[in-house]
């Protein structure tokens, strides 16, 4: 008899969230360690997750709940595939 492994869905918390005109990615969830981390990401694409304040003094526009096999991957993969506005001036 095989057996059979399957491997657990883990859930986050993404949000979009305007503060000071500027709108963010924000991504919460435990670790493998199981405790809480926080992702954040800037309107140009880079990682700004020591600015937790957007979380507190920021506008949530939009609110879901991922499930993923492996949270870091995920959110590692939504900066490394970000497409920043372009500026055509």
């Amino acid at each position: 008899m095989g057996l059979i492994i399957k491997k657990l869905e883990k859930n986050m918390i993404e949000k979009k969230i305007e503060y000071n005109g500027e709108i963010f990615m924000t991504w919460e969830y435990k670790n493998s360690r199981k405790l809480n981390e926080i992702a954040i990401m800037d309107p140009t694409g880079y990682d700004v997750s020591l600015m937790t304040f957007i979380l507190k003094d920021g506008k949530t526009i939009s609110k879901k709940i991922i499930s993923c096999v492996d949270n870091e991957e995920y959110i590692h993969k939504r900066f490394v595939e970000y497409d920043a506005p372009k500026n055509y001036d």
